[in-house]
C-alpha cells in the first residue's frame, strides 16, 4: 500500500499549486519544504503527468535525461520525501451547470 500520496491538478508553471491540491497525506517536512521551493514547477513527475496517461514509476524518471533542477527536485524528494513513488495521472472532468 501508500504511506503517503498527493492528489493534485497540475497547474500550469505560473501558477501556484496549493489551490491545486485535493488531497496530501506527505510528511509534512517534505510538503512544506515543496511548497516553499516551488519543486512543482520542476518536478518531473509532473511534468511526465502532462506527458502521459499512463502510471510510471518515480524510478522510471531517475534515468531520463533531467536537468539541474529536475534532478535538485529528485534529491531532495530522497533526502527528506517518500522513498518510493508511483504517479498514476488521470483526468477529471469538470462539469458546470444545474445537476
Amino acid at each position: 500500500g501508500f504511506t503517503s500520496f498527493l492528489v493534485a491538478g497540475l497547474p500550469i508553471r505560473t501558477d501556484h499549486i496549493d489551490s491545486y491540491i485535493l488531497l496530501n497525506n506527505w510528511p509534512p517536512h517534505w510538503h512544506r519544504r515543496y511548497i516553499e521551493a516551488n519543486h512543482y514547477r520542476d518536478d518531473p513527475c509532473v511534468r511526465q503527468c502532462f506527458a502521459t496517461a499512463e502510471p510510471f514509476r518515480w524510478s522510471d524518471l531517475a534515468a531520463a535525461r533531467l536537468g539541474m533542477r529536475q534532478r535538485r527536485v529528485m534529491s531532495e524528494a530522497a533526502e527528506c520525501g517518500p522513498s518510493r513513488v508511483s504517479a498514476c495521472p488521470s483526468t477529471i472532468l469538470q462539469a458546470s451547470g444545474p445537476w
